[in-house]
């Protein structure tokens, strides 16, 4: 849970979130209850974000919940995409909910989201191998004989390559990997990951960013893909997207059928990145053998 905050919290900062940055000085607090509960197996619940940043003025609160919206205040550093708060305000309705932002100039800004959910009666799932349909069981991921670099005389320079320019999410990367016996390096661009495939470089998974300074994530991937017949490297290893945007099922089709994406995974949305991490070390060990 500590490391899914972290990672938010971190894509958040990289994706600027309408310029709402706080200053230095200021505070954030969030809260989150269980209002009532019904007959009908629903909850409602409420879900509030308050700070004491800059705010907003009034008649510039629609301009951000708009796609694309920007504004400035006073913080220029600011570089965010403007879909945010947009994205969220829609997800939210969709799923029969509100979503209410407030803001006052000089004071800070609050956020409140409420929804009625039904409770689930599934049993706990388990772990990811432990599951029936595992969502990881047709990648092409290493074999354990094949894995990894941190025991030597095996065919892999490392498990997991994480192409990211963000540093907090590399180091969140990191972290992760090495906190469950993984090995891992780290690249700030698609091209650098180019570069290290091409020079002969296997791993046993490649986390790519979409958006990055040089060379995009679809394009290095494409890249990485390309045949031998065309002078590429033919990269077979399995090559997934982390990303924070928003796809339509078209698009998510197009970046594995046409990009050669092995599978996206999308900011909040499960399994996770860090799923296909837990399950590569069980899989590496030979834990999971017959568990598909």
């Amino acid at each position: 849970q500590e490391e899914e905050e972290e990672e938010e919290g971190a894509r958040k900062e990289k994706d600027g979130e309408h310029g709402q940055k706080s200053s230095a000085r200021s505070t954030a607090s969030s809260s989150s209850s269980l209002l009532s509960e019904d007959p009908a197996n629903l909850i409602h619940v409420k879900v509030q974000v308050s700070d004491t940043g800059m705010g907003i003025a009034n008649e510039q609160i629609p301009s951000v919940l708009e796609e694309f919206g920007q504004i400035r205040t006073g913080n220029d550093t600011n570089s965010g995409t403007g879909l945010g708060l947009p994205l969220s305000k829609r997800m939210t309705e969709a799923m029969g909910g509100t979503f209410v932002f407030e803001s006052e100039l000089g004071v800070g800004t609050t956020v409140t989201v409420e929804l009625n959910m039904k409770m689930s009666d599934a049993p706990t799932m388990g772990t990811i191998a432990e599951r029936t349909e595992n969502p990881f069981a047709k990648l092409p991921l290493p074999l354990p004989h094949e894995a990894s670099s941190m025991r030597p005389g095996l065919d892999l320079y490392c498990d997991v390559l994480a192409v990211e320019d963000n540093a907090l999410l590399s180091r969140m990367y990191r972290r992760k990997c090495e906190r469950i016996g993984l090995s891992v390096k780290c690249v700030e661009d698609g091209a650098d990951a180019v570069e290290l495939i091409e020079s002969g470089w296997k791993f046993g998974v490649i986390l790519m960013d979409m958006t990055m300074p040089v060379m995009n994530g679809d394009v290095a991937c494409q890249l990485i893909r390309k045949p031998a017949y065309l002078q590429g490297p033919d990269y077979k290893g399995c090559i997934c997207l982390v990303t924070g945007n928003a796809y339509s099922k078209k698009q998510l089709d197009e970046l594995q059928t046409n990009v050669g994406f092995d599978h996206v995974f999308q900011k909040g949305e499960t399994p996770s990145w860090m799923d296909l991490i837990e399950y590569l070390a069980e899989h590496i060990s030979g834990k999971n053998k017959g568990k598909a």
